[in-house]
């Protein structure tokens, strides 16, 4: 009987805690529905801002190496490849 009840009250601070979030959210895992407040929003927030850095980094690159536009496009495209191996 007193199991029974500790048990129920884990769950439901299991239930509350998780109200109103994915479950993935509340571990952390970054998806686009996740609340502001919870692990996964707060990372998927820093994975946007780190690729709005490397887009500008490669950009800045790209232009003072690239000759023309095709130039850039092809050096813009490399940049993603290799971003993508990593």
């Amino acid at each position: 009987m007193r199991i029974a009840l500790i048990f129920a009250g884990f769950a439901s601070l299991l239930v509350v805690g998780c109200a109103g979030h994915s479950f993935d959210c509340v571990i952390g895992e970054a998806r686009s529905d996740c609340a502001p407040g919870t692990p996964g929003g707060e990372k998927r927030v820093q994975q946007e801002q780190e690729a709005r850095t490397f887009s500008a980094i490669d950009d800045a690159r790209c232009r003072s190496l690239a000759k023309d536009s095709l130039g850039y496009y092809e050096c813009r495209r490399k940049m993603e490849e290799t971003r993508k191996t990593f």
